[in-house]
């Protein structure tokens, strides 16, 4: 498992993230210290989500981590619960997708 030292700044800049928490009206000011804390939450939320997702297209023998494996992990994790309707979503609209492209792919004769 990858930790970036604590002393390097964070991926995300706590700017974006104010603007996302000001997005929600329930939350009201915000200490200049709460961005960077959310910030590092987020990047920590995002690493786990991504090494479990790896672990299962690894475990397919996959180079690349689908919308299938992200979905798959989000079933096994209990924790990841609250995204199983937007990873199911997700994994459709994949799957449309695909079969509106073959239906427009001329056929070989």
């Amino acid at each position: 498992m990858y930790h970036k030292p604590t002393d390097q700044r964070p991926c995300l800049q706590g700017r974006s993230i104010k603007k996302i928490m000001r997005c929600d009206d329930e939350v009201g000011k915000i200490e200049k210290v709460a961005p960077p804390m959310m910030a590092r939450a987020v990047e920590l939320f995002l690493q786990h989500l991504l090494e479990q997702s790896a672990a299962v297209a690894r475990a397919k023998k996959a180079k690349v981590i689908s919308v299938e494996d992200i979905k798959e992990c989000v079933d096994a994790e209990e924790q990841f619960d609250f995204l199983r309707d937007l990873a199911a979503r997700q994994v459709q609209e994949e799957q449309d997708k695909k079969a509106e492209s073959a239906a427009k792919r001329p056929r070989k004769k």
